[in-house]
């Protein structure tokens, strides 16, 4: 977390749990777009054999 939970930052705890949130969304979308371009390769490997 980058933000302390002190006083310092004036986030609303909806900005804060938006922040923590968007790690995740990341790292989920990554995941998808991987799987995505792994079934491409996986046809055009397929493809290039035949």
């Amino acid at each position: 977390m980058i933000f302390g939970s002190g006083t310092g930052h004036r986030l609303s705890p909806y900005a804060g749990s938006l922040w923590n949130s968007i790690p995740v969304l990341l790292f989920s979308s990554a995941i998808y777009y991987l799987k995505i371009i792994y079934q491409i390769s996986l046809d055009k490997s397929i493809f290039f054999v035949n």
